[in-house]
């Protein structure tokens, strides 16, 4: 007989946690998940493509991709000090004192400056539009109204 098999678990009823934290997850995320990929088999190609391109949803992608870039630049950040500390104590067999605070203020400073970056990006973004100079709707049709040289100004 193991070893292992006589000691208790430090973690009690893990296993079952763990089963039950699993199901609920695939059921909260996964169904929905297939539910929209069968919904795209429904719609024609056209319909589609309005869906994908709309305002709403490149507004969405643009959160997203937004959010994923300031998490990957903490995260990037993080890593390599906490890299650092470790090969510090480890390798170096000295002790980082203070290096907690150090992480929070520049965790803190981080997203100071990444909010400050994407207000930036906003507002150049606003300028470009304004400099394109793009008319706000176009006009396909008028009812009752005149034209040019139709010949109602003649006598």
């Amino acid at each position: 007989m193991s070893e292992s098999a006589g000691r208790r678990s430090t973690l009690p009823g893990f296993g079952l946690t763990m089963g039950l934290t699993l199901t609920w997850l695939s059921i909260i995320i996964l169904l929905p998940l297939a539910g929209l990929f069968l919904k795209t088999f429904e719609l024609s190609f056209d319909q589609l493509w309005a869906i994908v391109t709309s305002r709403r949803t490149l507004h969405a992608l643009k959160v997203s991709f937004g959010l994923a870039f300031a998490a990957a630049s903490v995260n990037l950040v993080m890593g390599t000090v906490i890299v650092w500390a470790l090969v510090a104590k480890y390798a170096m067999h000295q002790v980082v004192q203070g290096w907690t605070a150090i992480m929070i203020v520049i965790a803190v400073f981080s997203g100071v400056q990444l909010l400050m970056i994407g207000i930036l990006g906003e507002y150049i973004g606003r300028i470009y539009e304004e400099v394109k100079r793009r008319p706000l709707y176009v006009v396909g049709d008028t009812v009752n109204v005149p034209r040019k040289g139709d010949g109602e100004d003649r006598v």
